[in-house]
């Protein structure tokens, strides 16, 4: 229709937004899928430049990455090198983008903001258990590698540097510091031996440049004034290497999972796999040089026998140039690749289908839902109200079946895995495959899909020295914040956590009266006389742990005396695990819609007593102290029929 001739619209169409602006900037989150924390920080930083719009000089994208580029050199980049491998007479050149990972290290080890997280000195913690002292693994530098080297590690995921830091995506966690390039599979010759050598012989020399500037600080060591501003000579060695089984392969140059002896990190052949106490010898970089020496002085045919005998590559390991650093020691058990969708996914849960189907059920209700449903919900749990499996396969169950396969062998290691490089946490892939997402979306989002390397590398840089921005934008703050408040807080909390001792309390409701809490809950059992149930609780307890009554009497508590109701419970303890944790415990009677009311191990002057949460609150008494307090059911009472005696 002619503009002339179109009917009278809104004048308003945005209603019920209070302008146009606010629904511009609505449907701009509601486009691009921003989560709550992100629509916020977009709302902070709009009204910020209403207020202060001369800060803002943005004008175009272009003025935005003008500033990244400007700010790039505050941390080590990438740099791009040429990998020259000859293949069947013709040298073929491959690009591997890597950050001097010497000059990245040194980034981190100068900071000053990070000088509290590194740990310089290897440690041996204990415990002890009521008749000797037990020895425990946590960090890697409380376990043995450490301790017999007696040196300072830093690698890609710092060794030295507490695991809050090490294994986050904050400034001084894990970073992305090389792209090894790809080689596209050939049709013609895929499977040939002198392929797979080629391509082992790429991997090795491009992952060289990315070790190329540690390989002389390794054998001599550097001195580094640290952000400490403390003098130590630094020697880096790579003490965990994490990757799936062909990564595995590929970094210890073993012949892969069908070889004679297919664990890159012993000497166990392949029809003794699934023989979790075979007792092995370890392979180490000394002997795999030997044999790689020893099969280089014949000829072609007794080369191969030797090699094959050992289940090794012709092909210069690149961590046999970084001294104190052996690629079959530095190989770890890999949780994720390993049971998650390795011996579990591929293996056990197809034959627990099998199962069922040779049951006669097609698909199966597993225990019931219900129990599912019933199951405690504790934190960092995933609950699931139902289960359900349906089997797909019509085969027959193979009672045969050969169990001889690296991930069925491979967790015989994860013993002394934790003992020389700490718990599983410090040597498994989980933490770093969130990386993928970041890589992944800027490929997708960023890019133009071509020669797409520099650019998601400039990309994961520019993020990069964004966190490090960041990190010191925080310090600056927290240092304002002292300034202004004129102390050094002893420790960090949410605003709505409050610090007693060793527990913290959150999740407040408005505060009540013992009157009104009584009145609404009159058919409790458990507050029923809670008041007077309560002074007396104060008026015996108190004394017992230390505290002095108000005004030295009995208390008594009135009907309009107030309390501050909590719904959330964290608890410092020595744990028997690694001598330090915490306790998350709930008691809400809708936490995420569902009842959740935590139970709790609590000592009292009569014993140890398991007990479930009821209730919690603070009081202030007389003398203008606060008290936290839980109601709590004991479950060590006895329960049955009574009987008359009783």
């Amino acid at each position: 229709m002619p503009p002339d001739h179109r009917p009278p619209t809104d004048s308003e169409p945005w209603a019920p937004f209070h302008s146009r602006l606010d629904f511009e900037v609505s449907e701009f989150a509601e486009d691009t899928m921003l989560n709550r924390s992100q629509i916020n920080t977009l709302i902070q930083l709009i009204r910020c430049c209403a207020v202060n719009i001369d800060d803002f000089s943005f004008q175009k994208p272009a003025d935005m990455e003008k500033s990244w580029d400007l700010a790039s050199d505050k941390c080590t980049e990438f740099q791009k090198f040429d990998v020259q491998v000859p293949y069947k007479n013709e040298d073929q050149l491959f690009e591997m983008y890597a950050r001097p990972l010497w000059q990245w290290t040194l980034d981190l080890v100068q900071d000053p903001h990070l000088t509290n997280f590194f740990i310089w000195d290897a440690e041996k913690v204990y415990r002890h258990d009521g008749n000797k002292y037990i020895r425990f693994y946590t960090e890697p530098w409380t376990a043995n590698t450490l301790w017999d080297i007696q040196g300072y590690p830093i690698v890609t995921r710092l060794a030295n540097m507490v695991v809050s830091v090490q294994n986050s995506s904050r400034w001084g966690g894990g970073q992305i510091v090389g792209w090894l390039p790809m080689i596209a599979e050939d049709q013609a010759e895929s499977g040939k031996p002198g392929y797979a050598t080629f391509k082992n012989v790429v991997w090795h020399k491009s992952f060289y440049k990315l070790l190329e500037s540690i390989e002389m600080a390794s054998k001599t060591g550097e001195w580094v004034t640290c952000g400490d501003g403390i003098l130590r000579c630094l020697f880096p060695m790579i003490l965990i290497l994490a990757s799936a089984d062909v990564g595995r392969c590929t970094m210890a140059l073993t012949r892969g999972t069908k070889s004679l002896y297919p664990c890159p990190i012993c000497y166990i052949k392949q029809e003794d796999q699934a023989d979790v106490n075979a007792l092995l010898a370890l392979r180490t970089t000394e002997l795999s040089q030997r044999a790689v020496k020893a099969a280089r002085k014949l000829n072609a045919d007794g080369r191969e026998v030797l090699l094959k005998e050992h289940g090794l590559c012709n092909v210069d390991n690149v961590f046999w140039s970084i001294a104190y650093s052996d690629p079959h020691y530095a190989l770890s058990f890999e949780h994720l690749h390993s049971y998650s969708s390795g011996l579990w996914g591929t293996h056990l849960f197809n034959r627990f289908k099998l199962h069922i189907e040779r049951l006669g059920h097609t698909a199966a209700l597993v225990d019931e839902h219900a129990r599912f449903d019933l199951f405690p919900r504790w934190r960092n749990l995933n609950h699931f109200s139902a289960a359900y499996i349906e089997a797909y396969t019509n085969t027959e169950l193979d009672d045969g079946k050969n169990w001889n396969f690296p991930k069925m062998h491979v967790h015989t290691h994860a013993f002394d895995d934790i003992e020389n490089k700490g718990v599983s946490r410090n040597f498994g892939t989980k933490i770093d495959e969130v990386m993928h997402g970041s890589t992944r979306n800027a490929y997708l989002r960023q890019t133009n899909f071509k020669n797409v390397a520099p650019q998601i590398l400039k990309l994961e840089h520019w993020r990069l020295v964004g966190k490090y921005i960041r990190d010191q934008l925080d310090d600056l703050d927290q240092n304002f914040q002292w300034e202004w408040d004129g102390e050094e807080p002893e420790k960090e909390t949410p605003t709505d956590i409050q610090v007693f001792e060793n527990v913290a309390i959150g999740a407040a409701d408005a505060d009540l009266s013992l009157n009104n809490l009584e009145q609404a809950k009159p058919n409790d059992a458990a507050f029923t006389r809670f008041r007077l149930t309560l002074a007396e609780f104060l008026s015996d307890s108190l004394p017992l742990y230390g505290y002095k009554l108000p005004s030295g009497r009995r208390i008594k508590l009135l009907p309009e005396n107030k309390i501050s109701p909590h719904k959330f419970l964290k608890v410092f303890y020595q744990s028997l695990e690694d001598w330090a944790g915490a306790d998350y415990l709930r008691c809400n009677p809708s936490f995420h819609g569902r009842l959740r009311y935590n139970g709790a191990l609590v000592k009292t002057p009569a014993g140890e007593i398991f007990v479930k949460l009821i209730y919690m609150f603070r009081i202030e008494l007389d003398n203008n102290n606060t008290y936290p307090l839980a109601l709590v059911q004991p479950l060590d009472i006895l329960t049955g029929r009574i009987s008359a005696k009783d």
